[in-house]
């Protein structure tokens, strides 16, 4: 069976352009082939709840910031044995981000992977490179059991220092974790795909 990926989108922008947005998230995600559950938190008051399959909307009830938000669903949602992708509603998936499904180990617990940024711009993702300023929270799958009580500080450049807390988590731990090289996702791909 294939693993199953929570994907957490936080909609935190102007209705009009974020629902044009979700539709692209959405459309990537299905063209990935995965097994997923897709998380949307912040729902507009219009929202058409039966828009798109295995969806589920979460309404927030603080103000929203892209922080608190993905929080919010590490306190909500419980352990099914799923791998959380935060996927920003101005990013899209690569079509072959279903390809880590093959080459996941067993007792892998943390994923990093490389990302399109520009028409001919790439992170790419290294074991010796995964640092604050070199790491976007779209490079970053990891399993809902081992993300225990951390949470996301609410600053600037927060998701960085998550990913780095749970690389040493990993690592205290003796937690597998592996670094793929292939690109599998677009960063701020509404702005240039």
């Amino acid at each position: 069976m294939k693993n199953l990926y929570h994907i957490v989108t936080r909609f935190t922008r102007n209705e009009d352009w974020s629902i044009r947005w979700l539709d692209n998230c959405y459309n990537s995600i299905i063209k990935t082939n995965i097994n997923f559950k897709w998380y949307i938190i912040g729902v507009p008051k219009f929202w058409h709840t039966n828009k798109y399959i295995n969806t589920t909307y979460i309404n927030f009830p603080h103000k929203p910031n892209w922080k608190n938000m993905c929080n919010y669903y590490l306190d909500l949602i419980p352990d099914e044995g799923q791998w959380v992708y935060i996927l920003d509603d101005d990013n899209q998936m690569h079509p072959d981000f279903g390809k880590i499904d093959e080459k996941i180990e067993t007792d892998t617990k943390l994923i990093t992977i490389s990302q399109q940024y520009e028409k001919n711009k790439y992170r790419i993702a290294s074991e010796d490179d995964i640092t604050v300023q070199k790491i976007d929270m779209a490079q970053f799958c990891i399993k809902r059991e081992i993300i225990g009580d951390l949470r996301f500080w609410e600053i600037y450049r927060g998701d960085g220092y998550f990913i780095m807390e749970q690389i040493i988590r990993c690592k205290e731990y003796g937690h597998k974790y592996q670094v793929f090289t292939d690109i599998m996702s677009y960063y701020n791909a509404q702005h240039w795909l």
